[in-house]
């Protein structure tokens, strides 16, 4: 749609009257508001092109592949992330960086629990306990 624009665009602007075909099969593809918008802007300029600018400021893609692997290579090598940690000399936020942990790299935490290598006797016990507590509060109503 975009080299449609191209090719039509500067010749409806400049031909208008000329050629009526041409702004019938603009209105079908967009607004008024938009043509009117267009047509303002090259008149005043004297334009007959249209280019495409880049805008100013960072670009609005942060999650790139070259991000990506440097977030990948800093959990391989530095062991346990911490986003703010990691976020701060990529120049990122910490929600970008979760996002890349979570979305893309299918990473999530875990918590590590540590269980006492508990013998027979003493994983009978911890069954019998609750029976022995629940025996005698019995007992005593």
């Amino acid at each position: 749609m975009l080299e449609l624009l191209v090719k039509i665009l500067p010749t409806s602007v400049t031909e208008q009257d000329i050629n009526p075909d041409i702004n019938r099969v603009l209105q079908s593809i967009l607004s008024n508001i938009a043509i009117n918008f267009v047509d303002n802007r090259f008149a005043i300029r004297g334009v007959s092109t249209i280019e495409l600018k880049i805008p100013p400021g960072r670009s609005r893609i942060i999650r790139t592949k070259s991000l990506l692997q440097k977030v990948k290579n800093r959990l391989i090598y530095k062991g346990r992330p911490n986003a703010r940690k990691l976020a701060n000399p990529l120049g990122v936020s910490k929600g970008t960086i979760g996002r890349i942990i979570h979305g893309d790299l299918h990473l999530h935490a875990y918590h590590i629990t540590i269980q006492p290598n508990l013998k027979d006797e003493q994983k009978e016990e911890r069954v019998s306990f609750p029976y022995w507590v629940r025996k005698s509060l019995k007992k005593q109503d």
